[in-house]
């Protein structure tokens, strides 16, 4: 239907452009059918109330709506619709009357003038195409219920219809558009955007299912609820990516590629989920399935410009070849933490060795990153830390655990350096005292929060007696967590370890030379620093514990959540199941909520679970070496209420532990979030 160049037809939800020479609708124009009963509120193509709700294409003005007589048209719910398609090109959409015999049902000519059918009891409301466009947005589909509130609508139900043709369409200017949008916005959607991003990130799911089922989709739902949501979402969605699977890593190359400004959003590149078992697939087969390979892994790279933690592992160190490391450490400025756990094939090591070079002109002389991570990188040569540790002027997180790396090159870590967060685990090439002088004269060791100096007394002990009392004397006031388990611990380093309990939060103290009277003397009152007590460690315990709970009721006598005593010989079930004797398990030594114990002695106590549980303990396994006796509640001793009390209060997650739930973790997490994955396995599992 044409009338002074104008090309006419009806604007309902999904409708495309209309061909005129066509007598019937083609299947790739998807017209939208109504079937009777159908509730046309949303759906109508009569619905052009409100302007808002029309999304614009490349155009810089937009009709208000279309007017009959000066009224803004709108419909109520009504039953029977009809589309017509005639031969001479005209497009027509039927309202049919209720009532057959109903004889007032009016219909507009090809003119716009309102005529009376004489055999066909429906009318037909012809709408110009030139100001009007389908919108799929998720906002203007949500305000659809929202926009028949006029005082002035025309009841299509009784075909009242006035008999003026329809109004030209009024134009609003950009500045009212934009204002009444602003006024119609939900009050979520006014908040600024930093507090929309810590609301949105709430519903981030961190850990991939499995990499075939649907992943964030409440995260994803998000993006459907309104524009202002949609741009907030958007930037949490791609903000932290982590890849279960090959297929999922080529899908998201793909996506960054063709719409590169997502790119620009991704800050977190996590492949320590990253694993080809389970997709049934050989070594071979994924070498020959082009998917996550060194050219696409450098193509992700060069599409992620913004990127400021890369998370590599194991499973990928063949795909580190020489221009992703030199990508990594040469090019992304704002990269600022690296993690390469247990990387250590040939490939990988001859790669990073090029890269980080005194012969690469295209190394920087200061890296600015500020969280390395090589644990268990064993192949890595000491020389390749004599290069790297000099440039970390920043560096405050650095994991070396298994590595080469000795003495002499930590002393070249710069000065500018604030470490908080330092382990040296089973570095056998270090000495003792040389460790200790380091960690007491070096400017860049003053802050530390977390220290790791664990050691298998079967292969290498690295501190001794002489190195523990100095090392304990001379702990920093920030430190948190102190792993010393392989060191010779004898039972006059007590006092000192008692008063440290009353700063840490995490003691590991495995292998000690320590009886179990000992042992309680760190965490139990009755020692002998607590008002009205004089006891010393030859005293006899049992008169010093059975004294009435509420003496002790209410006292901060240590700040440990965490202990380990895995490998001391006088810890078993027994001692620790004796309450008359040791009152490790009792509530008194809240807020002790973990102790770690040897894997005997947890066989032992899961044999008396029940004699555990009215302590209000239970055993809990990883399912490898690592055992743990974990508090669950206040069981049935004096003082149960106040345990039951701060377990449902008390929160185990600090800012220190990286994002970490759980007590006791051996790795150092290079980025916040939750740890599972290999990465879960080298923190609580190894």
């Amino acid at each position: 239907m044409q009338e002074s160049g104008k090309t006419y037809r009806y604007a309902w939800k999904h409708t495309t452009a209309f061909n005129p020479t066509a007598t019937t609708p083609s299947i790739n124009q998807s017209f939208l059918r109504f079937s009777e009963g159908k509730d046309m509120t949303t759906d109508s193509p009569l619905f052009l109330e409100q302007p808002r709700f029309v999304e614009r294409k490349e155009t810089k003005k937009f009709g208000s709506g279309r007017k009959l007589n000066g009224q803004n048209l709108s419909c109520k719910p009504f039953k029977p619709l009809k589309f017509e398609f005639h031969e001479d090109g005209e497009e027509h959409a039927y309202v049919l009357s209720e009532d057959p015999s109903d004889s007032n049902c009016q219909t507009f000519d090809d003119t716009g003038v309102v005529t009376t059918p004489t055999d066909d009891k429906s009318f037909c409301i012809p709408l110009p195409t030139d100001r009007i466009s389908r919108s799929n947005s998720a906002v203007d589909l949500s305000k659809l219920g929202q926009g028949f509130h006029s005082d002035s609508h025309l009841d299509l139900s009784r075909h009242e219809f006035p008999d003026e043709i329809l109004e030209e369409e009024e134009v609003v200017d950009d500045h009212e558009y934009y204002t009444a949008d602003i006024q119609r916005k939900a009050p979520i959607e006014l908040l600024p955007v930093e507090i929309l991003d810590q609301i949105i990130g709430q519903l981030a799911i961190e850990t991939p299912t499995n990499g075939y089922t649907p992943r964030n989709k409440d995260l994803a739902s998000m993006l459907l609820v309104s524009r202002t949501m949609h741009s907030a979402t958007l930037s949490t969605l791609y903000a932290q990516v982590s890849f279960p699977h090959s297929s999922v890593f080529a899908k998201f190359l793909a996506h960054i590629v063709n719409y590169p400004q997502l790119g620009e959003l991704v800050r977190r590149l996590d492949f320590s989920y990253f694993t080809s078992i389970g997709l049934g697939r050989t070594k071979k087969m994924n070498h020959e399935i082009q998917r996550l390979t060194a050219t696409t892994l450098t193509r992700c790279l060069n599409h992620t410009p913004r990127l400021r933690e890369f998370l590599s592992s194991e499973a990928l160190d063949e795909d580190m070849n020489e221009d992703v490391l030199r990508k990594l450490f040469c090019d992304m400025q704002m990269l600022e933490a690296v993690d390469f756990c247990a990387a250590a094939t040939q490939v990988f090591v001859n790669a990073i060795q090029k890269v980080i070079s005194p012969e690469n002109p295209q190394l920087p002389e200061v890296l600015r990153l500020k969280r390395v991570g090589f644990h268990e990188c064993t192949t890595l040569p000491a020389s390749f830390f004599g290069v790297l540790l000099p440039r970390l002027s920043f560096v405050t997180h650095l994991d070396l655990t298994h590595t080469n790396v000795t003495d002499a090159i930590l002393q070249t870590i710069p000065h500018t350096a604030r470490i908080t967060h330092l382990s040296l685990s089973n570095c056998i090439r270090l000495k003792g005292a040389n460790v200790v002088d380091l960690l007491l004269t070096h400017p860049a060791f003053k802050n530390l929060i977390y220290l790791n100096l664990l050691y298998d007394t079967s292969k290498y002990r690295l501190l001794h007696v002489d190195d523990v009392n100095t090392l304990l004397d001379n702990i920093p006031k920030s430190l948190k967590s102190l792993n010393i388990s392989g060191a010779k611990i004898r039972s006059h380093h007590v006092p000192q370890l008692r008063a440290l309990a009353k700063q840490l939060e995490e003691l590991s103290i495995g292998f000690a030379d320590l009886t179990m009277d000992e042992v309680n003397m760190i965490v139990a009152p009755g020692y002998g620093d607590e008002p009205g007590c004089n006891a010393g460690i030859g005293t006899n315990f049992r008169s010093l514990f059975c004294k009435k709970e509420e003496n002790f009721d209410g006292m901060a006598l240590h700040n440990l959540r965490y202990l380990d005593l895995t490998g001391i010989a006088d810890v078993n079930h027994g001692s620790l199941l004796f309450t008359q004797s040791s009152p490790l398990l009792l509530p008194r030594t809240w807020p002790l909520r973990v102790i770690e114990l040897s894997e005997r002695v947890h066989e032992s106590l899961q044999a008396k679970s029940q004699g555990a549980a009215k302590l209000g303990w239970e055993t809990q396994s990883a399912k490898s070496r690592r055992c743990w006796f974990i508090r669950t509640g206040g069981g049935t001793m004096p003082g149960w209420q106040k345990v039951e009390r701060s377990l449902r209060e008390k929160c185990d997650q600090r800012d220190w532990k990286m994002g970490a739930y759980n007590w006791g973790s051996r790795k150092i997490g290079m980025a916040k979030g939750e740890v599972v994955g290999i990465y879960g396995y080298y923190s609580y599992a190894k």
